[in-house]
């Protein structure tokens, strides 16, 4: 994942296939807590097999997959032209940037950083979106609803249908209309 170069369009094409609403491997709902048990129920693209590295552990999804049938069905949402922008950044830059999200959240040292926002709370009004077939909704338990406790303005959640972890490119108008509902609501 620090040098990708070989492969990498077939690699992204069959990750963003697994997060989406397209794979039928997809069966988000709320894990009891941030343990092993519950933990091994997500998908292999979040907890992978201790063998494997991420390319090996979505090569070990798709190969139950028709390869005709995932380009037909994904480029509805996401074609060769900006799956190879994706391809052209991630070799150029690696996934560094992506992969940091989650050394934060397991390394206590740089966790620690972000103590001095404890107890403040998010003062403009928010809205929580997501597809129905996310994973990332449920990746840590409970943090959909405590949302509600650290927004001043919470407005609830949203779940499209149709949609996985890429929603502004699997439903762009369920997306945007959600923004605007949000928008609109503010200056009514």
């Amino acid at each position: 994942m620090t040098n990708p170069q070989e492969g990498l369009h077939e690699f992204l094409r069959g990750y963003f296939h697994l997060k989406s609403a397209d794979w039928a491997g997809n069966d988000p709902h709320p894990l009891k807590g941030w343990e092993a048990e519950e933990l091994q129920k997500m998908p292999r693209y979040y907890i992978m097999d201790k063998a494997d590295n991420m390319r090996e552990a979505v090569a070990r999804d798709m190969k139950n997959e028709d390869p005709e049938e995932v380009q037909r069905i994904s480029k509805r949402w996401l074609s060769d032209e900006e799956l190879a922008v994706y391809v052209g950044e991630y070799a150029r830059n690696g996934f560094q940037g992506g992969l940091n999200w989650y050394r934060v959240q397991t390394k206590r040292e740089i966790a620690s950083d972000v103590e001095i926002f404890a107890g403040k709370k998010i003062e403009v009004p928010c809205l929580f979106v997501s597809g129905v077939k996310d994973w990332g909704s449920y990746q840590e338990p409970k943090a959909v609803e405590n949302m509600a406790h650290v927004c001043d303005d919470f407005r609830g959640a949203r779940y499209v249908e149709g949609a996985g972890h890429w929603l502004p490119q699997e439903q762009p108008g369920e997306a945007v209309r959600c923004i605007l509902e949000l928008v609109n609501s503010l200056t009514t």
